[in-house]
């Protein structure tokens, strides 16, 4: 099986025919090997001198030519299988660069490939002795240096050797055996210092290979992300999320697969226990458990094949580096936090046992050192003794926020939320730090007691639902399989009947953008009648129904709220659905000029939207108004311009289907829209009607595009140059009620 630590066994292997065939073995074989046209550094102080440690270094400096180790691996007759070619992971390894991957330079006059020699020898043993004289006098060679000794002599016994380099002293903050290094001169770096070294890193990494240690410090200190920016692999951007071995049910045999791999997975047909899979990215924490009562391990995310293919297939891994393989079992009697993180998939109960089991200590310190912060349960909301709880906070179970485009409904969806949750008046809300609530309505989210979905043409009942989808067989077998999943809707009722039925006063809310898009039929099914509040669960005519692909019983809770919103504008769905007409509140939110009520540059915001809204009530209808929204971010000319070119003419355009001349009216005639008249060379021909005029916009390059009038004309119904000098004097972003 191939893995990203192949290069292990096969530089072991090529190590131990090394030390086989001896000092002429060497010699006779490294003059055959391939290297290319131009002749090596190798040879640079003549081939008599050429030692095992910096064969096998300057070897690594020809990591990505393929050809070299192709060459290595034939002359050397390793048995032990060569990289994978194709795996780029395969190929992360310590790496020397050119005349530096020598073990003997410029200052020494009298090489002595011997000392290397038996350095290299002492190294070989599955539990190798250095010699404290051979390890200071290889150091004392003008030219060696602590980082390029160690990582060389883990390249000849990976599983014994760590490299001493700058990725590994970047843990100076959780090893502090570390920091005695960084000031400390080659000369006092000693054979008993290194594996104190050594051996903090394994205590810091239980049941790891020193390999995998290294492997992910030079990941940690190396890693870019999706962006391009440099940055620390595991930092505070990391989060947690959980898997659990018991795929098929076999406790050792599982485990060894996600060991040898390098990686995890989950689900299958019949899985009762969903996991995100394809939320979790490069530096997030894995925790692997086996049920409830066992520990198996803790990886940090390298990539995530289920985020960058597009979902679950057996063939498919969230890939790893492990921090920590122990298997330890857990005391479920201890006290655990409550809570569970609906975005992450960590049951925080999960992430507490972790946290204090001893065999899991390590790894924790790790992570605080290296700035991870852990999940907390959601807070629950304090009271304020300011804010008045009345008959206003009765708000209905289905609602739906409708109105044009621009009017703020799906940001609306947020206070409301926040206040049905909290129980208190959504104008309370409204007037607290817009962040503090986002921050409120984020940790709610997190924890699940609020989740949103987007309806569209394609969304169907077994997203909403539940529904049986087909996946790839086990193990990549090319068979299809199929799978049970529970959809939006009933993983959030779940959630809310699980609060309900234990006496919690909790309140769930589900947001529905965009509700009008879907085809409510196919995608409530005979749930419809469930969401209706007399048929809530806890009402008097409590209902329920058989899922059809489950079987399950199923019902709605009284304390799911279901908050919808629904874009009057949209043509894409004739009517609504008037089974939902029935079965929801409508909330209508229309746009609001007060909002806006400031002068940029000489242009009154409030009364230009006033003034195309008028004309647009007119000219088609009220619902197709434009929202103020739009000029919320508007703060210069430049900003205006932009906004009238990128989004309210192509807007005009859809509400009008391309009538120029009712989209001329709706801009006061202000110039940006320009009439053609018939070519002379067409008049007269009976092709067209000579008094016909065309329409066209005008060009974005054009100039009238940056002038205030043009602007002020769609409500003044004229330049007002005198007006556009006073007004361009006001403060920036000042009301005329200021004035």
């Amino acid at each position: 099986m191939k893995g990203i630590h192949d290069w292990v066994p096969w530089f072991r292997a090529l190590s131990a025919r090394i030390v086989e065939v001896g000092e002429q073995g060497l010699i006779d074989r490294a003059r055959r090997v391939e290297w290319g046209a131009k002749e090596p550094a190798l040879w640079k102080f003549g081939a008599d001198n050429i030692d095992p440690l910096s064969f096998v270094y300057f070897l690594s400096s020809k990591n990505g030519n393929y050809a070299v180790f192709e060459s290595v691996h034939h002359i050397f007759e390793i048995e032990t299988p060569l990289m994978d070619k194709e795996m780029p992971e395969a190929w992360v390894f310590p790496t020397a660069i050119g005349i530096k991957a020598l073990f003997f330079g410029k200052g020494n006059a009298d090489p002595d490939p011997g000392l290397y020699w038996r350095l290299f020898r002492q190294a070989q043993p599955d539990k190798p002795g250095l010699r404290a004289e051979t390890l200071h006098d290889a150091l004392d060679v003008p030219g060696v240096g602590v980082a390029m000794l160690t990582q060389a002599l883990c390249l000849a016994n990976a599983h014994a050797f760590l490299p001493v380099d700058k990725f590994s002293l970047a843990l100076s903050g959780a090893l502090p055996e570390v920091a005695n290094f960084e000031k400390k001169p080659k000369a006092d770096f000693s054979a008993s210092d290194y594996e104190s070294f050594m051996q903090a890193a394994r205590d810091l990494f239980p049941e790891c290979h020193l390999y995998e240690i290294g492997r992910f410090l030079y990941e940690h200190g190396s890693f870019t992300d999706d962006d391009g920016n440099a940055r620390p692999l595991v930092s505070e951007k990391s989060r947690f999320f959980q898997v659990s071995t018991n795929v098929r049910g076999d406790f050792d045999d599982e485990w060894d697969a996600f060991d040898q791999e390098n990686a995890v997975w989950t689900g299958g047909p019949g899985s009762k226990r969903k996991y995100p899979l394809e939320s979790p990215k490069s530096g997030d924490i894995i925790l692997v458990r086996f049920r409830q009562d066992w520990g198996k391990g803790i990886g940090v995310v390298q990539r995530n094949d289920f985020r960058d293919h597009g979902g679950f297939s057996y063939d498919r891994r969230i890939h790893v580096f492990w921090i920590n393989k122990a298997t330890t079992k857990f005391d479920l009697k201890a006290p655990r936090s409550a809570g569970f993180s609906k975005t992450t998939g960590t049951d925080l109960s999960v992430l507490a046992t972790f946290r204090h089991s001893k065999n899991y200590d390590p790894s924790f310190e790790l992570l605080d050192a290296l700035h991870v912060p852990m999940p907390a349960p959601v807070p629950k909301p304090r009271p304020d003794p300011d804010r008045q709880v009345n008959e206003v906070t009765d708000y209905p179970l289905n609602q739906i926020l409708y109105g044009p485009p621009g009017t703020g409904k799906t940001w609306s969806t947020v206070s409301r939320a926040m206040a049905i949750v909290e129980g208190v008046r959504e104008d309370e809300v409204e007037k607290e730090d817009r962040d503090a609530v986002k921050s409120r309505f984020d940790a709610l989210q997190d924890a699940g007691q609020i989740t949103m979905a987007t309806f569209h043409q394609n969304y169907a009942y077994e997203d909403f639902v539940e529904g049986i989808r087909p996946v790839l067989g086990v193990d990549g077998s090319g068979q299809v399989a199929y799978e049970l999943r529970s959809g939006v809707l009933r993983n959030i009722a779940d959630e809310a009947s699980k609060q309900y039925h234990a006496g919690e006063a909790k309140k769930f809310v589900l947001i529905i953008d965009e509700i009008n898009r879907g085809n409510i039929a196919r995608i409530f099914g005979e749930l419809i009648t469930l969401v209706e509040e007399s048929r809530r669960l806890g009402r008097e005519d409590a209902t329920t129904a058989t899922l059809p692909y489950s079987g399950e019983n199923f019902g709605v809770p009284e304390n799911l709220y279901i908050v919808g919103t629904m874009n009057t504008a949209d043509r894409s769905i004739a009517l609504l659905d008037t089974a939902l007409r029935r079965r929801f509140k409508f909330v209508e939110v229309m746009p609001k000029p007060s909002l806006i009520d400031r002068v940029v540059e000489g242009v009154n915001l409030r009364n230009l939207l006033e003034a195309m809204n008028g004309r647009i009530r007119f000219l088609l209808d009220r619902e197709h108004q434009v929202g103020h929204t739009y000029f919320l971010d508007v703060g210069d000319l430049e900003g205006l311009k932009s906004t009238f070119q990128k989004q309210i003419l192509p807007l005009l355009q859809e509400y009008f289907y391309d009538d120029w001349r009712k989209i001329d009216a709706v801009l006061g005639w202000n110039g940006f829209v320009k009439t053609v008249k018939c070519p002379g060379e067409l008049k007269g021909k009976d092709l067209v009607d000579d008094d016909r005029d065309a329409y066209d916009v005008l060009s974005f390059d054009d100039s009238e595009w940056e002038k205030v009038e043009a602007y002020r004309k769609i409500y003044t119904g004229k330049a007002d140059l005198a007006a556009v000098a006073t007004e361009a004097d006001q403060p920036k972003g000042k009301t005329e009620v200021e004035e």
